[in-house]
């Protein structure tokens, strides 16, 4: 959705060993699910008051994105290590 450099900092820290992998997909699945809120509060606003719906839509939007990246950089870490 947007550029991923604003969670450079935040998957550089989840993906060190310390994190386990069955909480970051945690952490995806709850983004996933915030995401459908989102765009299902979105959807139902239509044009009234559909600008804040839309900006809370975009922001779990990119948190999911960020989410899935942090699991993917940790599972692609843990096959090459693997």
């Amino acid at each position: 959705m947007s550029d991923p450099a604003p969670h450079k900092g935040l998957t550089s820290d989840l993906t060190s060993r310390s994190c386990d992998v069955e909480d970051l997909r945690a952490a995806w699945r709850d983004a996933c699910s915030d995401l459908r809120v989102a765009y299902h509060a979105w959807r139902e606003h239509g044009w009234r008051g559909g600008a804040d719906a839309f900006a809370a839509y975009v922001a779990a939007a990119d948190r999911e994105a960020a989410a899935a990246d942090v699991l993917a950089r940790h599972a692609l870490g843990r096959a090459v290590t693997a």
